[in-house]
């Protein structure tokens, strides 16, 4: 890199830790509230009480927003896993299902959904942790990261230094983003991308640690644990490293600390590449030879990184959603502290008559001990005794403190209020909706961003999984799963969030409505395929292994044997009772078949239509023992597991060979 780059980026640095530093500083006041670093004008810390608004409130936003996994629904629009599976949109998102668990999405979504009630933006960041003992900045931090395989993580505010002049609604139109990490010395000299620079790295000076956390902490304020932090990272020797997204330029560039050049200055490793093949001369098969990186990313917007606002802004770092209830909360700890000073300052005292003393020296006595509804004996009720109450808060204190706790629920509502009228409170709780709903978009935008992503990554040989299984089945089917190809994800898809899988109790609310809808379908008086009502019925309790529970289309053993009740209807008109446990749908459906078999058709009509009425009683006893037996459609027992089965079996056949006899011996006479 050239020297006025590098002046360039070193001055760009500069200015963007200039430009968050007071942005951290807001910050920090807003998170000290939160962990209970309270005061009040004029009074002593020890005095003040420790009542947090910010904490219920932190609490309430966070489970009213993202409660579960939220659901994914993927259409595929092209690509070669179109062509060769039906199925392929459930098997891309039983992918998605699988690579949001292997990264631990969830966590790192509910941190980045924190920090962004005092930030106002929070990031989650992309990228590729390689196989083997490799592993990505910052090192240490990566242990519970899969091998071979996509991570997602959250990036802490403070560590991302954006474009000042990016747009508030647009974060892809910013020209860079820099992200500040320590790292320990020991593992950044031996990462090999930085093996020409490994002797020239050198731990943070004191005095360079002093002023990096300054910067990160953002005031002049220290606290005992910020010094604990401090020495640690001195025992740690760390490395203060600027990795900078270049979009404009497709690069990605690190600069480290005490170094001028950067020490590393490459295409971003995140663009995509065309695969250049050779023909292997030997089996005549394409190989993949060299990747050619392009000018498009494979993540979306052009950074590896997702910002999480829940609000609008005419700025990119607008106001925090806690920097609203800031002042409420101060009025309310005020007002509560001060009535509990007044309260314990000052003591109750009562005023007595002297005169009433001279004619009862044990009246003091008699007011401290007498029980409650008591009696005291005085010569004038009205000046004998007259109480003075200094603890009483002013009314316009109280009034004051009713008023904040009001505005306080109107600043941010997310569960409708309990009191007015049955309208009032239907507008409030629409009105609440409304709001939860506003607030989810961003998380559900967040889970969106990952998958597309994740899948864009897959879609490249260079950071495919040489070891991911995806299963491949219908719901209800024997499981079967495929090691994923990176023709997978070549096509067109659309990833959609369904936020409302992020509500408490939506579950159950599920499973009401898909019991509901079984009901209806199962009673409909038009043929239903009720296998297939019978799965969506599993699938309402998360059965993994429903399969199991349902039989085969078709039973064989139960088949064979309607077979031969078929045979021996045809020879002899006669009829064996159908038996408890049997497959009676399987029985019922062979049966219906008998007038397809040639011997049937061969017979005269009065003949088929009484072995018709024959077929239809007997029918009609499957059908009564499958009422008896609780609808049941269960397999029936092989026949060397039951000795019912087997003896039905050996009378049936033993049946079908006398008639059969009997037919040859008739057709023997009347040949002579």
């Amino acid at each position: 890199m050239r020297q006025n780059e590098i002046d360039r980026w070193q001055k760009i640095l500069k200015n963007g830790q200039s430009f968050m530093k007071e942005k951290m500083a807001d910050w920090d006041d807003l998170y000290a509230r939160y962990n209970l670093d309270l005061h009040v004008a004029g009074m002593k810390d020890e005095h003040v009480v420790r009542v947090s608004r910010f904490y219920p409130l932190v609490r309430k936003l966070i489970a009213s927003v993202a409660y579960n996994y939220p659901r994914i629904f993927i259409h595929m629009d092209e690509g070669e896993l179109v062509n060769r599976h039906k199925n392929a949109e459930v098997t891309l998102e039983r992918a998605a299902e699988q690579a949001m668990k292997l990264t631990g999405m969830k966590k790192e979504v509910h941190q980045c959904m924190f920090e962004a009630l005092f930030t106002f933006r929070s990031f989650l960041k992309v990228g590729y942790n390689p196989p083997g003992a490799d592993a990505v900045s910052p090192y240490v931090a990566s242990d519970d990261l899969q091998e071979d395989f996509p991570y997602i993580q959250w990036v802490s505010a403070r560590n991302i230094i954006v474009d000042p002049l990016c747009s508030p609604h647009n974060f892809s139109a910013a020209q860079y983003v820099i992200e500040k990490m320590l790292v320990p010395l020991e593992f950044v000299r031996k990462d090999p991308r930085f093996d020409k620079f490994k002797r020239q790295f050198k731990s943070l000076s004191k005095t360079q640690q002093e002023s990096f956390n300054e910067s990160l902490l953002g005031g002049d304020e220290e606290f005992e644990d910020d010094r604990h932090v401090a020495t640690a990272k001195n025992l740690s020797e760390m490395v203060l490293l600027h990795e900078i997204h270049d979009r404009t330029h497709r690069k990605r560039i690190v600069f480290a600390n005490d170094i001028e050049d950067p020490v590393e200055d490459i295409p971003h490793p995140l663009l995509r590449h065309d695969p250049v093949m050779s023909i292997d001369p030997l089996t005549g098969r394409e190989l993949l030879i060299d990747a050619r990186p392009t000018n498009s990313f494979l993540v979306s917007g052009g950074f590896p990184y997702y910002t999480l606002s829940y609000d609008l802004s005419d700025t990119f770092w607008g106001v925090p959603m806690m920097a609203y209830e800031e002042s409420v909360e101060q009025i309310i700890i005020d007002s509560l502290s001060r009535r509990q000073d007044l309260l314990k300052r000052f003591k109750r005292i009562v005023l007595g008559n002297k005169a009433e003393r001279e004619q009862d020296p044990n009246l003091p006595e008699n007011v401290n001990s007498t029980d409650d509804a008591g009696v005291i004996w005085v010569n004038n009720p009205q000046n004998a005794l007259i109480p003075l109450d200094f603890g009483a808060a002013p009314g316009d204190q109280i009034g004051l403190e009713r008023d904040a706790a009001r505005y306080e629920a109107e600043i941010i509502q997310v569960e409708p209020g309990g009191s007015g009228s049955a309208t009032e409170a239907s507008i409030r709780a629409s009105a609440t909706e409304v709001n939860r709903e506003w607030m989810q978009v961003p998380v559900a935008d967040a889970y969106r961003w990952a998958v597309n992503n994740m899948f864009n990554m897959f879609s490249d040989r260079r950071f495919l999984p040489e070891n991911f299984y995806v299963s491949v089945n219908r719901d209800g089917e024997p499981r079967m799963a495929s090691v994923m190809e990176s023709w997978w994800f070549q096509g067109r898809w659309d990833v959609e969030i369904d936020p409302g899988s992020m509500m408490v109790l939506n579950e159950e609310l599920e499973r009401n409505d898909t019991l509901a809808l079984y009901d209806r379908l199962i009673a409909m008086p038009f043929p239903v395929n009720r296998k297939e009502v019978v799965k969506l019925l599993g699938s309402a309790y998360r059965k993994v292994n429903f399969q199991k529970l349902l039989r085969a289309d078709i039973n064989p053993d139960a088949s064979g044997l309607a077979q031969v009740e078929n045979a021996a209807y045809l020879v002899r008109g006669s009829e064996v009772p159908p038996q408890s446990g049997q497959d009676h749908q399987t029985h019922i459906q062979i049966h219906n078949k008998i007038d397809q078999l040639p011997e049937f058709q061969q017979l005269l009509p009065q003949q088929q239509q009484q072995i018709i009425q024959l077929r239809d009683q007997h029918n009609q006893q499957h059908q009564e023992l499958m009422s008896q037996e609780g609808g049941s459609t269960g397999r029936q027992s092989l026949p060397s597991e039951s000795s019912t089965a087997t003896d039905l079996i050996g009378t049936v056949r033993s049946n079908a060979q006398n008639v059969a006899n009997a037919v040859q011996a008739d057709v023997e006479i009347n040949a002579q």
